[in-house]
């Protein structure tokens, strides 16, 4: 079941209607039309969430918002959508990422929990360094 539903989060461009991917006689989109076929407000759904998927990945914020602001079956997620346009659309037009920081967020994380009880705080930071500085000497090294 879980397979299906990754298959609903493909991209429309990715989903291959000739090539049989699930089984010998099943494509991705015959999966995707019998789920949209028999539930209404699933299609709807979908194509709301193709649509705002497209439009992040193609940095199009008037697809963007006209998707936003018609009538749709995703209304929470829509309505949170609507309130955060702002940052929503700094993130599609911007060609900046916070990848990096939350990789570092998560390596201090993961720290933390493997070492919990340091006796000595600067022991901690130094730990913390070590692992940052392996990551831009590795990068500086190659």
């Amino acid at each position: 079941m879980s397979r299906i539903y990754r298959l609903l989060h493909l991209p429309e461009e990715d989903v291959d209607a000739n090539h049989v991917k699930i089984n010998e006689y099943t494509t991705i989109q015959n999966i995707i039309d019998i789920a949209t076929d028999k539930i209404p407000v699933f299609e709807e759904t979908y194509d709301t969430y193709q649509s705002v998927q497209e439009a992040i990945r193609h940095h199009d914020i008037e697809i963007l918002r006209e998707t936003l602001y018609n009538g749709t079956a995703m209304d929470t997620a829509i309505t949170t959508l609507r309130k955060n346009i702002k940052y929503v659309k700094n993130g599609c037009l911007l060609p900046y990422s916070d990848g990096s920081l939350e990789v570092t967020i998560g390596k201090i994380k993961k720290l933390k929990r493997n070492s919990y009880g340091f006796r000595n705080l600067d022991h901690f930071i130094t730990r913390i360094r070590l692992i940052c500085a392996k990551k831009s000497t590795l990068i500086e090294g190659t």
